[in-house]
């Protein structure tokens, strides 16, 4: 009865009072209560999911209908997921990466970590970068067939030669690679393999990285840390922070609309970050939420939002 509840609770309108008035989520997919999804990816062809025990949801209608795929060839949680098409990579605990090919079928690939990876990226062109604990770093230029290891060389990087941990990486279309991690740190690599540049570095971990075509982009995690930039991430900003909690995930919609998730709490704002509405009623207060996303250029309002107890869900704004 409690997990009925908590679903019919989920797809209610949710009312307050801000910029951002109410946000409606509809549950796409849920699991059972022991279930966790920590990533989702779309496409204009199709959006993969992804989470614990090798668990990959896919769907082929913009993120309206869900289903389980079999076949995935590892027991571990998956972290992260990137997709291109047909192509698509997935990473995880003990530095599992699992690649499906353009036969549909997934495979696991020769990993050289055996640290967990957090997140991945992959580029039209077929160049991928993962992230990880311990500044782990790899790159791929066959869509992820075959990897190594492309960490700068910390000594020169952080104070002390610290190995930070990696949270988020994106690859912009001109390929220039972003990464983002433990202690507020932000660099990026024109080719993802050297010349790395600390574009900011701070106290509070960073845990999501958006980072848009047009150079508007944001950045969020520990103790409400949220950063914005408006050139591509040259530079970056802090904006007016909804609450002191630990935000996960950042997307901006193609209406100017930008949301933020976390532990048991969301965000949203409709005029840039300069003023928010939280958004911590019973049923967001009680879930965290990981993955965040929207199709690239999409011009519609809302995202798609997964994590906690297997849910997906579609979140727009009324």
């Amino acid at each position: 009865m409690c997990r009925l509840l908590q679903v019919l609770c989920l797809a209610s309108t949710l009312v307050v009072v801000g910029p951002l008035a109410a946000l409606t989520p509809e549950v796409r997919f849920s699991g059972i209560a022991h279930d966790a999804l920590f990533d989702v990816d779309i496409t204009t062809d199709r959006a993969l999911a992804v989470g614990l025990a090798g668990t990959v949801l896919e769907s082929r209608d913009g993120g309206g209908v869900w289903t389980r795929l079999d076949g995935i060839p590892t027991p571990f949680a998956l972290n992260g997921v990137a997709v291109q098409g047909e192509l698509a990579l997935a990473v995880g605990q003990m530095g599992v990466i699992v690649r499906q090919q353009a036969n549909g079928q997934w495979v696991e690939v020769d990993s050289p970590t055996t640290e967990r990876l957090m997140q991945v990226a992959l580029h039209p062109s077929g160049r991928a970068v993962a992230v990880g604990a311990f500044g782990t770093l790899l790159r791929s230029t066959d869509a992820g067939a075959s990897w190594t290891v492309a960490a700068p060389d910390w000594q020169s990087v952080t104070d002390q030669g610290f190995e930070p941990h990696l949270y988020a990486v994106d690859i912009a279309a001109n390929g220039a690679v972003t990464v983002a991690g433990e202690f507020g740190l932000i660099l990026r690599s024109a080719n993802g393999r050297d010349d790395w540049t600390v574009l900011r570095s701070g106290e509070a971990s960073i845990f999501g990285l958006h980072l848009r075509e047009d150079g508007l982009g944001y950045a969020v995690g520990q103790s409400g840390t949220i950063l914005k930039t408006t050139d591509g991430g040259q530079q970056w900003a802090s904006v007016a922070e909804p609450g002191k909690v630990v935000w996960l995930n950042v997307r901006a919609d193609g209406q100017g609309r930008v949301y933020v998730t976390g532990i048991r709490e969301m965000a949203s704002s409709g005029d840039g970050g300069r003023h928010w509405t939280r958004h911590t009623n019973n049923e967001l207060g009680a879930l965290w939420l990981a993955g965040l996303d929207q199709p690239e250029g999409a011009d519609q309002a809302g995202v798609l939002a997964v994590g906690q107890g297997g849910f997906v869900l579609s979140i727009t704004p009324d």
